[in-house]
């Protein structure tokens, strides 16, 4: 005898098999809710192979127990009550984020559980024994080839996503959809909102549409010049002035100079304690507008020419940055014209001339 489960959206089936040597092999079709209750009215056929006993083997492979009217059915270390979907003794293997009588992991369509100790997923697993999550949801290994192209999805990056998706929308507000803006419509966005900005940038980054690499400009994109104002612009100048004096520079002539990189840090190393820039980070956040809290941690270059004082700004947002470069979190690179994962790395150019005057 064997079982074999069949899963479609509103039912499960299941499958049993009798088989004697001495006869030809027929099946047994019983027709189950999800959780294991029987249909009623219809589903009586009985086959003329195999006993009395083997007869009472089916949903989940286990058999069914009806004296004393009880109708449980008995796994190996528990028995379970189909009607109210639960098992009747504590589970043996705990999981924090369930009841101790739940059964199949509340999803009888993917998990089975024939012992009642622990769900497993049988043939639905990949290799390593990984259920195959698609879109958020568990996925059969039959849907899972034909969904979303193939790709099987870290259930972390799904729940990323779909935080900073919900994050997007909060910034660009009730009246801007922001996952379904053309590109023109876009532009225009970024030339009158900062907020609204942001909201499009981190719906790309979720979401892994949009363009890699954008740019903006101090004065023409409210983004770019609410960034480069208060503490961003103040560091910069002041580890720029800094560099240049060590270098013996003369300011009063302000004559050109060779482009200097400035590392902008923003969140904490959490790869070492150290609890010093576990302050400095609090004290940056707290003191930084929109879009300096969106770009983060980044990387200037900043050069004199022509008496103007030229700064380009570069971040990466990216699947590491997003979980403080934790050392074995890994990036997405995109590529251009394809289809992308939702976390890959987007990337913006903030720019900006200022004027600078000879001093006295």
């Amino acid at each position: 005898m064997g079982c074999k489960r069949l899963n479609t959206d509103f039912f499960t089936f299941l499958e049993v098999v009798h088989s004697e040597k001495s006869a030809p092999e027929e099946k047994k079709r019983i027709n189950y809710y999800p959780f294991g209750l029987k249909h009623k009215g219809y589903n009586n056929t009985i086959s003329s192979n195999g006993n009395s006993v083997a007869q009472k083997f089916g949903y989940n492979g286990v058999e069914l127990e009806e004296s004393l009217g009880l109708n449980l059915m008995e796994m190996d270390v528990r028995s379970y009550d189909p009607a109210i979907a639960r098992f009747t003794g504590i589970d043996p293997v705990t999981h924090y984020d369930f009841s101790t009588y739940t059964a199949f992991d509340n999803n009888p369509v993917f998990w089975a559980d024939p012992s009642g100790a622990d769900a497993e997923c049988g043939g639905n697993c990949d290799e390593n024994g990984q259920a195959y999550i698609v879109n958020g949801k568990y996925r059969t290994r039959a849907e899972r080839n034909v969904a979303n192209e193939g790709e099987q999805e870290n259930p972390f990056d799904w729940a990323a996503s779909k935080a900073l998706q919900g994050s997007a929308q909060l910034y660009a507000g009730d009246l801007v959809n922001v996952g379904n803006l053309t590109e023109e419509e876009k532009h225009k966005h970024f030339e009158s909102s900062e907020l609204v900005t942001i909201g499009i940038l981190l719906h790309e980054f979720a979401t892994g549409t949009g363009e890699r690499t954008r740019k903006f400009i101090v004065g023409k994109h409210p983004f770019a010049t609410s960034y480069m104002s208060g503490r961003i612009l103040e560091e910069i100048v002041t580890e720029f002035s800094a560099k240049l004096r060590g270098q013996g520079y003369d300011f009063n002539a302000l004559g050109d100079t060779d482009v200097i990189p400035i590392d902008l840090e923003f969140s904490p190393d959490i790869s070492k304690w150290n609890p010093g820039s576990w302050m400095e980070s609090a004290e940056k956040h707290a003191d930084s507008n929109h879009a300096q809290f969106f770009v983060g941690g980044a990387r200037a270059k900043v050069s004199i020419k022509n008496q103007n004082l030229m700064i380009q700004v570069y971040n990466a947002t990216s699947r590491k940055s997003l979980f403080l470069h934790l050392p074995f979190v890994k990036d997405y690179e995109r590529t251009p014209g394809k289809k992308n994962k939702p976390l890959s790395t987007i990337r913006q150019y903030i720019n900006a001339t200022i004027p600078l005057q000879k001093q006295q």
